[in-house]
């Protein structure tokens, strides 16, 4: 008998041939490979044997393409996605990121003694641009400054480290959250849009005094903000 031929593909029979039925219902039965037909009527069934090799392959190609497009599809939702994520975040996250690999690395240990985080350069500061600045230092379990005084309706760049492990600050009544991180950066541009008070708990556990952890900012009117002069740095008194 040798090798079995396997079954002719019922779709590929109706896509590929449409009379395929019709002219090979002497020869098989449905779903029958082709090596149950009597030896006295395979003699006369080589172009068929042909035609179902043929359409078999045929098949078995469309069944890849298929394959293969839904994973190009699944590939391009799955980086669409990110793309729209990527580009909502992008204080929060893309600019973090990018600062972590190729940005300042400040030295934990060493922040209070030299570099853009000693403690004179805390608080809110006027660039010469104009833009507001505001740096701070998170460390167990403090941030400093305290408190920022800040202009309602204003974008104020955030610049934060860490001095020991890893914080979150939450500003409440915002969606606003900044990591910051021990040996690297975070910036976000936050804007603050009515007058109050936003307390910054610390969102990441680390150690006993977490719950304690907490800064804020007080938000004023635009006429009642005073900003620092150059080389000056301003805080509010914390509570």
């Amino acid at each position: 008998m040798g090798n079995c031929a396997q079954p002719w593909p019922e779709k590929c029979i109706s896509s590929r041939l449409p009379h395929a039925q019709d002219l090979g219902s002497a020869l098989y039965t449905k779903n029958q490979p082709l090596c149950h037909i009597s030896m006295r009527n395979r003699s006369t069934i080589g172009p068929m044997h042909v035609m179902q090799a043929t359409f078999g392959r045929l098949c078995a190609d469309e069944e890849r393409g298929t394959e293969m497009r839904s994973k190009i599809g699944l590939v391009l939702g799955i980086l669409a996605f990110l793309a729209v994520f990527l580009l909502m975040r992008y204080y929060e996250f893309d600019l973090p990121v990018w600062n972590y690999f190729f940005g300042y690395r400040p030295d934990p240990l060493s922040l209070h003694l030299s570099g853009e985080f000693v403690e004179s350069n805390l608080g809110l500061t006027q660039e010469t641009d104009g833009s507001l600045t505001a740096r701070l230092v998170a460390q167990q379990f403090l941030f400093v400054p305290q408190c920022i005084e800040v202009p309602v309706g204003v974008p104020i760049r955030f610049r934060v480290t860490s001095a020991d492990v890893v914080h979150v600050l939450f500003f409440a009544g915002t969606t606003y959250r900044i990591r910051a991180a021990p040996g690297y950066v975070s910036e976000s541009r936050l804007q603050f849009p009515h007058v109050g008070t936003f307390s910054i708990p610390c969102h990441e556990f680390c150690g006993g005094g977490h719950y304690a952890m907490r800064s804020r900012v007080l938000a004023v009117p635009k006429e009642q903000f005073h900003p620092p002069q150059s080389g000056e740095r301003s805080a509010c008194a914390p509570h």
